[in-house]
């Protein structure tokens, strides 16, 4: 939704649709959300309890599994603070901790069409994989296609070194003129999605045009760039849409690993799949010292840990297989608003 004026609201359930897990299991599970959720300053907006009357006077198993038994008190307390508290988000002064700007990562709509690959539900399915019934999966593919590792190759190896990550809509930017003005960097593979038309890539190059830094990670070898579209009928003959974007950035089709300037802003091409930089930590680092040659060295920051200021909340999580285990210790006047006594704290670890 950014950027085209429309409202989002993010879901936070204090329990879930399967009734089957104990009250600490859904507590544990839902500060992690709603803190995962307020790391989006542009959202504001939430769906506190979908179903209020199966959490308040629901019953769940107990964690001994003998029985069920209601909210406990203490977490009904806890929850009415932050359903509140949530109300006074929409702040203006937003402000991340660090040198680091949010890097933008590109999806696309068609990024869910190339769940149903032949290989997986059979060429001959008339079904429609979801991305959630893992029993419909077949072959040797299907928990590499639950894993989604292209994703997390892409946003992981940055996201545990505390550089905060967004997930940007590729199809948008030719929907919406301004689009990419709140980014700097951005981060595109076409391994496990493509673009609908060729008129994106006239977008993404007028942004690195006007001072963007453009990261294209890929090997080009996904089946889906073989598929009849429109970088290779109607007299086009790219073996891939990479080599059309890089044609339009004014590169060569057939581009080597490096990094290039184009106009006042650069683009570096890692031959790499993403999934690979999922599967091992070499990869990874080397995904991530990719992005760092974007940078200057004043403009680059790894931590082991993301911390947003919004208003007068502060939001922060420690990431684990991070720089280190080092615990992030705030110095100053905190009330915590996961501890249902609200204590004042003059320091929170």
């Amino acid at each position: 939704m950014r950027g085209t004026q429309r409202r989002m609201w993010f879901l936070h359930d204090p329990i879930e649709d399967n009734p089957n897990y104990d009250w600490d299991d859904y507590r544990n599970n839902y500060y992690k959300i709603v803190t995962a959720s307020l790391f989006h300053p542009a959202v504001h907006r939430y769906e506190i309890s979908p179903w209020p009357n199966r959490v308040f006077n629901g019953s769940y198993p107990k964690k001994n599994g003998q029985g069920k038994e209601a909210i406990p008190p203490d977490y009904a307390t806890s929850l009415l603070i932050l359903m509140n508290t949530l109300r006074d988000f929409d702040q203006s002064e937003i402000e991340w901790v660090g040198k680091m700007a949010p890097i933008g990562v590109l999806l696309a709509d068609s990024t869910m069409f190339q769940r149903n690959h032949p290989d997986i539900l059979g060429e001959d399915s008339a079904q429609k994989y979801d991305g959630t019934d893992a029993e419909m999966l077949k072959g040797d593919k299907a928990q590499e296609l639950l894993d989604w590792s292209e994703f997390y190759g892409l946003t992981l190896p940055l996201l545990k070194s505390g550089i905060p990550v967004r997930p940007v809509q590729l199809d948008n930017i030719r929907r919406f003129s301004s689009y990419l003005e709140d980014y700097q960097t951005l981060i595109l593979s076409y391994e496990f999605l493509k673009p609908e038309a060729p008129d994106i890539h006239l977008g993404l190059s007028q942004w690195v045009q006007n001072g963007g830094r453009l990261l294209y990670v890929g090997d080009h070898s996904d089946d889906y760039h073989h598929v009849r579209e429109w970088w290779n009928s109607n007299g086009s003959s790219y073996e891939n849409p990479a080599e059309h974007l890089f044609e339009t950035l004014g590169l060569e089709r057939q581009l080597e690993q490096g990094t290039y300037p184009v106009g006042k802003g650069i683009v570096s091409f890692l031959p790499l799949h993403p999934k690979a930089c999922a599967q091992n930590r070499q990869n990874a680092e080397l995904l991530k010292d990719t992005v760092r040659q974007l940078f200057s060295t004043n403009d680059w920051e790894e931590k082991n840990y993301l911390l947003l200021k919004r208003g007068p909340y502060i939001i922060s999580a420690v990431m684990d297989e991070s720089l280190s285990e080092e615990p992030l210790k705030l110095q100053g006047v905190y009330v915590d608003l996961f501890d249902h006594h609200l204590p004042i704290r003059k320091e929170v670890v």
